[in-house]
């Protein structure tokens, strides 16, 4: 396994020096950054393989008693490293540094890559992975750490899709369902909501031009994910009042929540799959 891949990514180093090298002579920096996000998602892909297999490993060690096999992560993220390092200086760069991010097991290397992230490549349009990365991590972070990448992106980087990622993960830090930021104040809520409204506003427009001068749709996943998150931070906190439900009672008779204001009502949520 580890073998194939490193093949496949040796040939991927030819196709993305030849990216490269169009870039630095001033050409359009895209197609070295798109070949970097197939190398990477080709890293996570053989990544998820060795981890379930790794995984499987473990179980059976610990019930024969047989030493516990080393994690793949520390291959894989040095071979991220490396292409971090081929990379250095362009957008290609940043998707392996969130990958990093997101996958090794210790948070000092976690850190480290952020922190290159930011003193190199905080103005980058491809820095959206990255933000998600943050945002996964921020358990680990911490909720002050957290808050310092984000705003730092929001201070240097100019793209509305990465102004919208990080006013949404910014958010998220007291809008979640597991809130990092626990009892916030009515100013930081506040200050949530006007983060998820500007980050709608972005994601909205994201748009224009694109390559080749074509016009570009807005993002629409981001807008519905900003969207959700400010439905909830305005509708659906403690003290507000529910939304309305409309539904039909076991006669197929229509009612709705609103029709019993002012009594007691449980709401019973249940699925089946």
């Amino acid at each position: 396994m580890f073998k194939s891949a490193g093949s496949c990514l040796v040939f991927g180093a030819v196709l993305a020096f030849g990216g490269l090298l169009t870039a630095a002579e001033g050409g359009d920096h895209r197609p070295a950054l798109e070949q970097a996000q197939k190398e990477a998602a080709g890293i996570a892909r053989d990544y998820r393989t060795e981890r379930s297999a790794y995984r499987r490993a473990v179980s059976r060690a610990r019930q024969t008693g047989d030493p516990i096999p080393p994690d793949p992560a520390v291959e894989f993220v040095a071979r991220a490293r490396a292409w971090v390092t081929e990379y250095a200086g362009t957008d290609a760069a940043v998707p392996f540094l969130a990958w990093i991010v997101t996958t090794t097991v210790e948070d000092a290397d976690a850190r480290a890559a952020t922190e290159e992230a930011m003193a190199r490549y905080a103005d980058s349009e491809a820095l959206p992975p990255l933000v998600a990365a943050i945002t996964r991590r921020s358990g680990d972070f911490g909720a002050e750490r957290t808050r310092v990448y984000l705003d730092r992106i929001l201070a240097e980087n100019k793209h509305a899709e990465v102004q919208a990622e990080a006013l949404l993960a910014r958010a998220k830090l007291y809008f979640a369902r597991r809130p990092l930021v626990k009892n916030a104040s009515k100013a930081e809520l506040d200050a949530g909501r006007a983060d998820l409204r500007r980050g709608l506003e972005l994601a909205t427009a994201v748009g224009g031009k694109g390559v080749g001068r074509q016009p570009v749709a807005p993002n629409q996943p981001l807008v519905e994910r900003v969207d959700g998150v400010l439905f909830e931070a305005e509708h659906l906190q403690i003290g507000h009042v529910a939304p309305d439900i409309i539904g039909k009672d076991l006669d197929g008779v229509e009612f709705r929540l609103s029709d019993y204001r002012g009594k007691v009502v449980m709401l019973d949520f249940w699925g089946h799959w």
